[in-house]
């Protein structure tokens, strides 16, 4: 990987990977209630296949989204692109009826 890289740049990445690690991340009260309705909801439409797993996949996405672009608090902006991208991952891994 190194000869593909510039030193410069694999240094400006290191820092920025250690900065993301050791951020500090929050998730407003306000949001945590629109993401336990948001689930709720997820639940009640697909009881079979949304389990507390998938609560914690999403909220794991959102954080490590919001903190690759520098923010430390969760937005509902960011919440809603996880949701939405993830629903799209699970609905190309979903076989397709003939």
């Amino acid at each position: 990987m190194g000869e593909y890289l510039d030193p410069v740049l694999m240094n400006g990445l290191r820092q920025y990977l250690t900065a993301v690690k050791n951020m500090d991340f929050v998730i407003e009260d306000s949001l945590q209630q629109q993401i336990q309705a948001d689930f709720v909801l997820m639940r009640q439409m697909n009881p079979d296949k949304v389990t507390a797993n998938e609560l914690h996949s999403l909220l794991t996405l959102a954080r490590l989204m919001s903190q690759s672009m520098g923010q430390k608090h969760l937005s509902i902006e960011t919440w809603d692109r996880v949701v939405k991208m993830e629903a799209e991952r699970v609905s190309r891994q979903e076989p397709s009826s003939p």
